[in-house]
């Protein structure tokens, strides 16, 4: 019992199962409801994943531009030590 004995058993078992599950796959697809299913996710997606992609769009780019104006506010003010009497 070597290495390619087992080496055929998993690639048998794997053809097996892939068998199977192309065989349940076109079985599944047969019926609208699946279909109706992915188009509903699919709309579910466009309407979830690209507004919270635009919006985190926008957050990061107004917190650029924030710590922008900071940082510049702070380079033309420089706080001045305190004078020591």
């Amino acid at each position: 019992m070597g290495l390619p004995y087992f080496y055929s058993i998993f690639r048998q078992v794997w053809h097996e199962f892939q068998y199977w599950g192309n065989k349940a796959y076109y079985k599944f697809m047969q019926t609208p409801l699946p279909k109706l299913l992915l188009l509903v996710i699919a709309i579910l997606m466009l309407f979830v994943l690209l507004p919270l992609t635009i919006l985190l769009f926008v957050t990061f780019v107004l917190l650029k531009f924030v710590l922008t104006m900071l940082v510049l506010a702070m380079r033309r003010n420089p706080r001045q030590p305190p004078e020591i009497k």
